[in-house]
């Protein structure tokens, strides 16, 4: 077995902090950049008025340029110190308006960035770097109660995601958690572009509306044919509207909501257990979906020889149902002797360790 020596973990450090360096370099530039494109004008005028300045002490006082140009800084900027030479009466007329005009430029400029447009740009690029290192994520299209609830169950299973509301709800909120957050319009295709719909694992289209939500999910489909769409529905004849316009799953919080609080009165103990199992912490087993990939070691196996294969001192994780890869339809309870295949998906219920080693071997 190799083991890295001293000098290796100094040469990868180094590696990592020249990393780091460039990021912030890029980062600072950019910056700088932006913030000279949004101060061009200011900056412009005081750089004419510096020239004007230099000018007037080198053609009043017959000062050699670098002079003229020294006392334009000391003027403009009132420092204070001692003339260059003795000034003439021209030279004093002149060096009170270098100090009103120049003043008053400087004045506007430094107004300017005290609004804070360094910060703001500081973390518009650091958001957008984070965005585009994104990559596999989840995108919350509308943050209000829904898109809250989502944001918070994202969280929970410790998925990175990023969220976008034409209001900015719950922005600083997320700004603690550090989740990129943009506000606008969900269904703008330049905005979802930037928030990484084309590299995404899956969108919520959870706005205040149907018909937005149908455009969110109408831009979203066309940006992304692979994406995962689950979409909000206010009303139930909404559902299959939003499903043909290309939302995968379609929830109306309303019905969703009644046919839960039926079925606590009806089966109280089933309601429960599915609470318990999706939602609790503590427990001492979780249920949890898997897709079997290509290079899956257990293409071909059976249920049964997949259990043995994991849990060899108990039965391993249960398989609950399959939806196979040729079909929409769940198999439930499969028997322990049907095969795996390629793209079928296993919703299996059993201790970490067992869903752990069973996502490996997936």
């Amino acid at each position: 077995m190799l083991s890295s020596t001293p000098s290796d973990c100094r040469i990868a450090h180094l590696l990592w902090l020249d990393r780091l360096s460039q990021s912030v370099y890029m980062l600072v530039l950019k910056v700088l950049l932006r913030l000279v494109a949004r101060l061009r004008w200011a900056l412009l005028l005081l750089l004419l008025w510096f020239v004007i300045a230099t000018g007037g002490y080198a053609i009043l006082e017959t000062w050699s340029i670098f002079d003229a140009i020294y006392m334009t800084i000391i003027t403009v900027f009132t420092v204070g110190y001692q003339e260059v030479h003795t000034l003439t009466d021209g030279g004093r007329v002149w060096t009170m308006v270098v100090i009103v005009f120049g003043f008053t430029l400087v004045g506007v400029t430094a107004a300017e960035l005290s609004g804070g447009p360094i910060i703001r740009l500081w973390r518009r690029e650091k958001l957008n770097d984070s965005l585009a290192k994104m990559s596999g994520h989840y995108i919350i299209c509308g943050m209000g109660r829904v898109g809250w609830q989502v944001a918070t169950a994202l969280r929970h299973e410790k998925q990175d995601f990023a969220a976008i509301d034409l209001e900015g709800r719950h922005k600083s909120e997320l700004a603690e958690w550090s989740i990129p957050y943009l506000t606008g319009d969900a269904a703008d295709d330049n905005l979802l572009m930037k928030m990484g719909v084309d590299r995404a694992k899956g969108l919520v289209a959870s706005v205040g509306t149907d018909a937005v939500n149908l455009y969110v999910v109408l831009t979203a489909r066309s940006l992304n044919a692979d994406l995962n769409i689950a979409a909000r529905a206010e009303e139930p004849t909404a559902i299959s509207k939003l499903k043909t316009a290309g939302a995968n799953h379609v929830i109306a919080p309303t019905q969703l909501g009644g046919q839960r609080l039926a079925t606590f009165l009806v089966r109280p103990l089933v309601a429960e257990y599915i609470d318990v199992v999706l939602h609790h912490d503590e427990l001492l087993f979780m249920t949890e979906e898997v897709t079997i990939s290509a290079n899956s070691f257990l293409v071909n196996s059976s249920i049964g020889q997949m259990q043995d294969r994991i849990g060899p001192a108990h039965q391993g994780p249960a398989i609950i149902a399959i939806k196979p890869s040729s079909s929409d339809e769940f198999l439930p309870h499969p028997p322990a002797s049907r095969r795996l295949e390629i793209g079928d998906q296993v919703v299996a219920s059993g201790s970490q360790e067992d869903i752990v080693q069973l996502r490996k071997l997936a």
